[in-house]
């Protein structure tokens, strides 16, 4: 479609006949990934109210097809720490948008040179209380439903996330500090787990970085009838990580009202087989 032709298909989105209306609803989203910066150059603030929020949704549902395409792509990447990383930069620029002038890659990258700068030697509760004391990461209580606490960048930028987000943030740190650090794919929570050649130390991201000791480990044991040594000796991969993730978001997003964003995540899902 010609961008010159854009005034007249806003038009036709606000006819009386739905037939026509669905029609250039499906024409506007095969327009492409640069219908909104054309519809910018084109028209100001003379859109119809009736149409703003579908061009709105149109927006979305290009987004949405433009993410499912580079997640196919994504969980063919062999490497798994390199398959979490990328499918979670996805997750990130899919809310804050491509433009976003902030990669996950970036800010990562700073938190491990800031951690090396400091002269500690790199070991796994070192490198806990770097993130949850020093730099103050921690759960977001207040706000748990929130979509963007499934976002890395804004974790990393605010400081806060539910307990799969922390627990990421700890591992691809870890990552970069040849530090091997694994989730613990726990039901309703998700902690870290790393082995210091010694023991296994189970690590609660959401509450500080708390270590957890034998005591407390036994009575999670006990309340959810499951056995750590059987979750130990199969942390999740990323793609399990990552379905996670987007369960969390399906759950966040329907909560929030966004019924089309949820609609996203659970596409991602279904390529996933999740």
């Amino acid at each position: 479609m010609d961008k010159n032709q854009l005034p007249h298909m806003l038009k036709l989105l606000d006819d009386e006949s739905t037939k026509v209306k669905s029609k250039i609803y499906q024409e506007l989203v095969a327009y492409g990934p640069n219908l909104k910066s054309d519809l910018d150059g084109i028209i100001h603030a003379d859109i119809p109210d009736g149409v703003r929020p579908i061009l709105e949704e149109i927006y979305e549902v290009q987004r949405g097809n433009i993410l499912k395409q580079q997640w196919v792509q994504c969980m063919r990447i062999k490497d798994e720490m390199a398959k979490l990383e990328e499918g979670l930069s996805k997750l990130a620029h899919y809310q804050f948008g491509e433009d976003y002038p902030i990669k996950l890659k970036e800010i990562l990258d700073q938190l491990a040179d800031e951690y090396t700068a400091s002269g500690k030697f790199a070991d796994f509760l070192t490198l806990s209380r770097f993130l949850f004391q020093v730099k103050g990461f921690k759960g977001n209580t207040e706000d748990y439903f929130n979509p963007l606490n499934s976002n890395l960048i804004y974790v990393i930028q605010e400081k806060k996330g539910i307990p799969i987000s922390l627990v990421c943030v700890f591992i691809l740190v870890g990552y970069r500090l040849k530090l091997k650090i694994d989730g613990c794919n726990l039901p309703g929570h998700f902690l870290a787990r790393a082995n210091d050649g010694h023991r296994d130390l189970i690590f609660d991201c959401f509450h500080g970085g708390k270590l957890l000791s034998l005591e407390e480990i036994e009575n999670i044991e006990r309340s959810l009838s499951i056995q750590f040594r059987d979750l130990i000796q199969s942390p999740p991969n990323a793609q399990q990580i990552l379905t996670r993730f987007l369960h969390n978001l399906v759950t966040a997003y329907q909560k929030n009202g966004e019924s089309k964003k949820s609609e996203i995540a659970r596409d991602l899902l279904d390529l996933m087989g999740g």
